[in-house]
């Protein structure tokens, strides 16, 4: 068990030998013991899809609320993946050119008076890569060259970058 929460004389909460990758036996467990709240750890049954289970016999407005709760965690699920692929470059997953062009003046907005450094990366004759090589060998060095752009900055104390165009990288 976790000591943090099975203390002794009572303690927060009981630990069960159940594991927390089987989802049966965990809901089997639950509805065993009329269990109606758990925590379960690691996160594998969270990836897994685990988000929450309802013990019958249920009480219809906190069915509703869990229903509306799970519906609204899908919605901004669904809202981020939106957002990040309307703000990344699918290639290589950087910022595409007009998120990248907002970061930098939102910082420069509130930075005004701190040096800038902007560097720009263009592949000269680019095409001849994937003409001589195909275009999956070609968006295997774009892919290896943001991983290292990614790779550089992230070690920064701040830094944005960005795929500005085909073969065209920004970063500052």
């Amino acid at each position: 068990g976790n000591g943090g929460i099975a203390a002794p004389g009572g303690g927060l909460a009981e630990c069960v030998p159940v594991s927390a990758e089987d989802i049966d036996g965990l809901c089997a467990f639950a509805r065993e013991h009329a269990v109606d709240f758990a925590v379960v750890a690691p996160d594998d049954p969270l990836v897994m899809g685990a988000v929450d289970f309802v013990p019958k016999p249920y009480k219809p407005r906190i069915l509703k609320t869990r229903i509306a709760n799970a519906i609204a965690r899908s919605e901004m699920t669904h809202l981020d993946q939106l957002r990040h692929t309307a703000e990344h470059d699918s290639l290589t997953d950087l910022y595409n050119r007009t998120t990248f062009f907002r970061q930098i003046m939102g910082f420069a907005t509130l930075h005004e008076n701190e040096p800038m450094v902007f560097v720009r990366i263009d592949i000269r004759r680019f095409h001849l890569i994937n003409s001589l090589f195909g275009e999956s060998t070609g968006d295997a060095l774009l892919i290896f060259i943001a991983d290292k752009i990614r790779h550089y900055v992230d070690s920064l104390e701040w830094g944005v970058y960005g795929r500005i165009e085909s073969d065209i990288f920004f970063f500052s």
